[in-house]
């Protein structure tokens, strides 16, 4: 059962597998615009039974280290530095459509006020910049959808049905705004909370 008062709902670019830079990714919606990855491409790259994913708060391009999560509105006090037990909401516009679809969630998540890194890891950016995260949780407690699952994902939209609700930030705090788009989001991944044996993805420990 998912708690949608404890939903974070975050928007990345398109992937399939987010598995590293070999992994397309649309170039229209990630971080710093580049034109062959983002920051969020090992989002779903388990390292050392973990997943440390990725989101940009607002923020110039020069400056985009410097931003915090206001994690006090998914109910952390003003001066914690993380809050755990958040479910995590990974969204992102699917290229053909320009529709926004869940793609995947990490459950039982940290969210972290400040920028972090694998400091002791070899896994980079192709810019050379340490793996850069800003929630994390165990590997087991978190499931990319396949393309073909995401096709019945519900659209991310405000209330009109016709505007995307990402104008400001690249995610959403729970609000009574959008209620509604929390718990249609939890009932489209209520299923996927049941195990399912398949092929994980190979983790790293370096």
């Amino acid at each position: 059962m998912i708690d949608a008062a404890q939903v974070f709902i975050c928007k990345i670019g398109w992937m399939e597998k987010y598995q590293g830079a070999e992994d397309a990714i649309d170039a229209k919606e990630q971080f710093l615009q580049d034109p062959a990855w983002g920051y969020e491409i090992f989002n779903f790259s388990p390292y050392k039974g973990n997943m440390y994913g990725y989101v940009q708060p607002p923020a110039k391009n020069s400056l985009w280290f410097k931003p915090q999560i206001k994690i006090e509105e998914l109910g952390a006090s003003a001066f914690a530095e993380e809050i755990k037990n958040i479910f995590v909401v990974w969204v992102a516009k699917e290229p053909k459509s320009g529709e926004y679809k869940v793609v995947g969630y990490y459950n039982n998540a940290t969210v972290l006020r400040k920028i972090d890194r694998l400091v002791f890891s070899e896994r980079t950016y192709p810019n050379k910049i340490l793996h850069t995260f800003r929630i994390k949780a165990k590997k087991d407690d978190c499931r990319l959808l396949t393309v073909e699952e995401r096709n019945t994902s519900p659209q991310i939209l405000n209330a009109d049905k016709k505007t995307s609700i990402f104008k400001k930030n690249q995610y959403l705090f729970p609000t009574e705004d959008n209620k509604a788009i929390r718990e249609s989001v939890c009932e489209f991944l209520s299923p996927f909370l049941i195990p399912v044996e398949e092929v994980e993805p190979a983790e790293q420990s370096l």
